[in-house]
């Protein structure tokens, strides 16, 4: 058994500013996004309380960037239901990069915003279970 120690190293810091604040937030949504959903330990919390806590001194086109880089290895729901909460370019990067499976999309759907579940409906990989609720949801969240 191995032990993943890098959120730990990561958060045992002070809080950084300026351009380690952009690198710190950039390690953060790299490790997490890369923790499947049944990994999900303590550690997860406190990472995604310092993501929002360094999210202000990181730029739009900072944090889009950072998300694009994700595409196809964003597999941790936590991570994508908090980037679902971001503004419209971010919120709709964030569902294109995630890869869930069906039972994790359905999971997620009734906590995301309006707008994020709109951007979901968009993906052509989205299994029954997650199609079948979001129509359940109604036709008003499909236009964006």
């Amino acid at each position: 058994m191995r032990y993943d120690d890098r959120l730990s190293t990561v958060l045992a810091g002070a809080v950084p500013a300026g351009s380690a604040a952009v690198a710190q937030y950039r390690q953060l949504v790299d490790i997490l996004g890369q923790i499947a959903g049944d990994d999900v330990d303590a550690r997860h919390g406190a990472a995604l309380a310092r993501i929002h806590m360094l999210r202000p001194a990181v730029t739009d086109a900072e944090r889009l960037l950072t998300i694009q880089c994700l595409s196809g290895r964003l597999v941790s729901p936590v991570l994508v239901q908090y980037l679902a909460s971001e503004r419209p370019d971010i919120a709709s990067a964030a569902i294109r990069a995630a890869r869930l499976s069906d039972d994790q999309w359905a999971a997620l759907v009734p906590s995301l915003p309006t707008r994020a579940r709109g951007f979901l409906r968009n993906r052509r990989d989205l299994g029954a279970h997650t199609r079948t609720l979001l129509d359940q949801l109604g036709l008003y969240d499909t236009a964006l």
